[in-house]
C-alpha cells in the first residue's frame, strides 16, 4: 500500500477498506506518513465524507493505535461526558464536580481547544500550578480518593487521534462528521468509558451548524458506542450564541466557580444540571427525575463546589484563586464594544465571538501557539434582552493592545439588533440514546 493511493481513492470519492484505513493511521502514528500527506487525506475525507463502515474502521484504528486504560481499578459507579465543542462551554468544570458529589466517579480525559472553540485542559491550566498530565496510576488514585480527576489524553492513549486532532485544528478540517465521531469515540473507547453522555452542539458556534447534521453526528456516535458495548446518551444543545457570558480560559474558570457557588448564568446552570442528571442516570442512580433532584441538591448545597476545590488541590492547583477569583492574573488591556442602535438583541453569533477571543490570544491559530490565559471576551447581554444605543454589549481582554482592532471587527459583526421582541430559543433540542 501507498499513502498516495489511499489519499487519491478518497479524493476521488472511493471507499477505503479496513486494511487501508488501518495502514494509513498506523503509518501516520509512527511517523512514516508525514503531516502534509495526512493533511491531504483529512481534506479528502472532509470533502468526500465516509461511510458508516469506514467511520467505524477509523474509530477502531485510532482506538487501537496505542494503549487502552482499564478503569476497573476505580471503585464504584463511573460516568463520563464529552462536548463536541462550543464557545463559552465550560460545562465539564461544573458538571463533573456535581456528579462526583452525588457518588459517581468521574475519570475525565479532555482536550485542547479546536479552532474557535475552547478546550477544558486549556481552561484548567489557567489555574496556577494545575496539572493535567497524570499517568494512569496517578489518575486512578486521584479518582478513587476524590471521586474526580480531569486530565489530558496521555501520549500512548489513542496517539493517532492526538496527532490528527492538532492537525485538524490548523487545516480547516475540524467540522467533519466522520472525523469528529471517530476522534471522540476512539478516545472514549480507549479510555475505558462505559457510561457516556455526549453534548452535541448545534448552531453558529458549533462544528455542526444545523440540527440535521448534529443528529447525524449524534446517531453515528451512539451507534459506535453500541457496537463497543457502551451506554451512550447524546443531547443536542443550542450553540447559536455563547454559553454563559465568559469566553476565554481564566474568564471561564471564574464563571464556572460562580456557577458552582449557585450564582452562575441561567443557561449554563440549566445545561450542567441536565448533563449531570443524565450521567447519574446512566450510572444507575435512579430515573431522570430523581437524578435531576440529586444534581440540583449537590449544586446548591455547596457540595459540588467543595468537590471542585478538592480536585484542584489534588491536581496541584492553587485553591486560593478558586476561593478568591480576583487573584487570577488580569489582562493588561481591555476595550469595550457598545451598541450602535437601540433594540432587542435578536442574535449573538457564537462563532464570531469565539474567533474574536482567538484573535485576542485566548486560542491557537497554529498548533504550536501559546495561549494568553487572561485573554478573552465577556458578553454583557443575552439574546432577547433590550439594549440602548451606547450600552456596553461586550468587553475584550488581551495582553497586546494591537490585537483589539481585528477582534473588535469580528465581535461587532456578532450582534444582531431588532426593533421587535425575540422569543428565546430552546437550549436542549432533543435526545438520542441507547440507554433505555
Amino acid at each position: 500500500m501507498r499513502a498516495y493511493d489511499i489519499i487519491k481513492t478518497k479524493r476521488d470519492g472511493g471507499v477505503l477498506t479496513d486494511a487501508e484505513i488501518s495502514y494509513f493511521i498506523n503509518g501516520y502514528t509512527k511517523g512514516d506518513i508525514p503531516d502534509y500527506q495526512a493533511a491531504a487525506w483529512l481534506m479528502a475525507v472532509y470533502e468526500r465524507g465516509m461511510t458508516s463502515a469506514e467511520t467505524a474502521a477509523l474509530t477502531r484504528a485510532m482506538a487501537n493505535s496505542g494503549d487502552s486504560i482499564d478503569l476497573s481499578g476505580i471503585r464504584g459507579p463511573k460516568a463520563d461526558k464529552h462536548s463536541t465543542g462550543g464557545v463559552g462551554d465550560k460545562t465539564t468544570l461544573i458538571t463533573a464536580p456535581i456528579v462526583a458529589a452525588c457518588g459517581v466517579k468521574v475519570a475525565k480525559m479532555s482536550g485542547r481547544g479546536l479552532g474557535h472553540t475552547g478546550g477544558t485542559t486549556d481552561k484548567l491550566l489557567s489555574i496556577p500550578g494545575m496539572r493535567v498530565d497524570f499517568d494512569r496510576d496517578e489518575f486512578v488514585s486521584i479518582v478513587n480518593r476524590y471521586g474526580i480527576c480531569v486530565t489530558g489524553s496521555t501520549a500512548d492513549l489513542a496517539p493517532a487521534d492526538k496527532k490528527l486532532y492538532a492537525l485538524r485544528d490548523v487545516t480547516a478540517t475540524v467540522d467533519s462528521i466522520p472525523l469528529i465521531a471517530a476522534s471522540i469515540m476512539s478516545k472514549k473507547i480507549a479510555s475505558g468509558s462505559k457510561n457516556l453522555v455526549l453534548d452535541v452542539k448545534v448552531g453558529s458556534g458549533a462544528f455542526m451548524k444545523n440540527e440535521k447534521a448534529a443528529g447525524r453526528l449524534a446517531n453515528e456516535m451512539v451507534n459506535i458506542g453500541t457496537s463497543a458495548g457502551l451506554k451512550v446518551t447524546a443531547l443536542l444543545t443550542n450553540m447559536n450564541s455563547p454559553l454563559g457570558y465568559a469566553i476565554g480560559n481564566s474568564l471561564e474558570v471564574i464563571e464556572a466557580v460562580n456557577t458552582l457557588k449557585g450564582t452562575g448564568p441561567e443557561d449554563l446552570t440549566e445545561l450542567c444540571l441536565t448533563l449531570a442528571a443524565h450521567m447519574l442516570h446512566l450510572a444507575g442512580k435512579g430515573d431522570i427525575g430523581e437524578c435531576e433532584e440529586a444534581a440540583r441538591n449537590a449544586l446548591y448545597s455547596g457540595l459540588a463546589y467543595e468537590r471542585f476545590c478538592w480536585m484542584v488541590n489534588a491536581q496541584g492547583g492553587d485553591v486560593g484563586v478558586i476561593m478568591d477569583t480576583s487573584l487570577f492574573k488580569k489582562a493588561k488591556y481591555y476595550r469595550t464594544l457598545t451598541a450602535q442602535v437601540s433594540g432587542y438583541v435578536s442574535g449573538i453569533n457564537a462563532e464570531l465571538c469565539g474567533r474574536a477571543a482567538v484573535l485576542l490570544g485566548a486560542g491557537r491559530s497554529k498548533k504550536e501557539d501559546d495561549i494568553d490565559m487572561a485573554a478573552g471576551v465577556m458578553i454583557e447581554t443575552k439574546p432577547g434582552a433590550f439594549i440602548k444605543s451606547g450600552d456596553v454589549v461586550a468587553t475584550m481582554y488581551s495582553e497586546h493592545e494591537e490585537l483589539f482592532d481585528g477582534a473588535n471587527s469580528e465581535l461587532a459583526s456578532a450582534f444582531s439588533i431588532s426593533p421587535d421582541e425575540v422569543a428565546p430559543s430552546r437550549l436542549i433540542i432533543r435526545e438520542i440514546s441507547n440507554a433505555d
